[in-house]
């Protein structure tokens, strides 16, 4: 099984170096485990995440839920920065998506939540493969490390939405945000909840890295997708309390 897993997770070029071929047999073997647990706690991170960023930058106990989440996941010693990048993102677009929810009457929960675990399956891969590195001493980088994330991260998302036992509401949304940004059309086109939760990390990925996005994308998409610009002028008066409250979460 673990061969194959190296067959899925190579790059697709013909040539590839043998260290990176090393790390990826470790990683199948490691993906080849039972999933990570789901976090205690999952639900009080998600209420108080849902009462707004303004309101969670002033509660300390809530901030320490959520300092205990990003502690039973998003950590992996050897990629600090990409997981410390994971933690900010996935907390951006939590809030995000809780001011979308309002606004578009959608279930703040369950739209929280989604957007709580839209990067999960990268936080998983990349956990696995700081465990693959330390056991090969070697490291994946430049095309198949970007390949790897990029592509692979969420093809485990059903994995652990099943073992995670996550309720339909949520899962929903959480498998299918992605499909909001292909160029392919779904087989069944993305509901209102995942747009929601795609707007919301897209929404994240201007704030966080404001000189690096292509202006106006946000805009686009949510034109597509059919929802109204007061949405995102919403969403876009909270970055001030969104940045104050990961400044509490470092």
């Amino acid at each position: 099984m673990a061969q194959n897993h190296v067959l899925q997770f190579a790059p697709r070029r013909k040539q590839i170096d043998q260290q990176s071929v090393s790390v990826l047999a470790a990683l199948a073997a490691r993906l080849d485990y039972a999933p990570p647990e789901r976090p205690g706690g999952l639900e009080a991170c998600v209420a108080h995440l849902s009462g707004g960023a303004q309101q969670l930058a002033q509660l300390p106990f809530g901030q320490r839920r959520l300092l205990t989440l990003r502690d039973s996941l998003f950590t992996a010693c050897g990629r600090e920065p990409e997981m410390r990048r994971l933690w900010r993102e996935t907390v951006a677009a939590a809030c995000n998506a809780a001011v979308l929810a309002r606004v578009l009457g959608l279930d703040e929960s369950c739209i929280t939540a989604a957007a709580l675990l839209h990067r999960i399956g990268e936080v998983w891969l990349t956990a696995a493969l700081a465990d693959a590195e330390a056991l090969t001493g070697a490291r994946l980088r430049g095309a198949p490390l970007r390949e790897l994330l990029n592509e692979q991260g969420r093809h485990l998302l059903p994995r652990l939405v099943r073992a995670w036992a996550l309720a339909p509401a949520v899962s929903q949304p959480l498998l299918a945000w992605r499909d909001c940004g292909e160029d392919a059309p779904a087989v069944t086109p993305p509901g209102r909840a995942a747009r929601a939760v795609y707007l919301a990390y897209l929404l994240a990925a201007e704030q966080l890295y404001a000189g690096y996005t292509t202006p106006g994308v946000v805009e686009a998409a949510a034109e597509e997708l059919g929802v109204p610009v007061t949405a995102l002028t919403a969403v876009r008066a909270e970055f001030g309390h969104v940045d104050e409250l990961l400044s509490r979460l470092v």
